[in-house]
């Protein structure tokens, strides 16, 4: 199976798009990975988030890490823009 290449960037607004659906999702305002294994597909993160509770933020984080182990599957992610 040929896997599309993806951009941290890009997998961030992926994640903005999806986490609107979970619950407290709607809470989470920004996403930025940081320091990044591209050869791995994984990346620790940072949010922001709008009147979170530690609980909620707690969630958020849990589901972004699920979504980005499915997304780890289906896209090669790379720090570089690859044309």
């Amino acid at each position: 199976m040929h896997r599309e290449w993806k951009t941290w960037p890009q997998i961030a607004t992926m994640v903005l798009d999806q986490i609107k659906s979970f619950p407290c999702g709607e809470r989470l305002i920004w996403i930025e990975f940081k320091d990044f294994d591209d050869e791995n597909g994984i990346a620790s993160f940072v949010i922001e988030t709008d009147g979170a509770s530690d609980f909620e933020n707690t969630m958020i984080a849990d589901y972004i890490a699920i979504i980005l182990k499915k997304m780890r599957h289906k896209y090669k992610i790379s720090s570089l823009t690859v044309n």
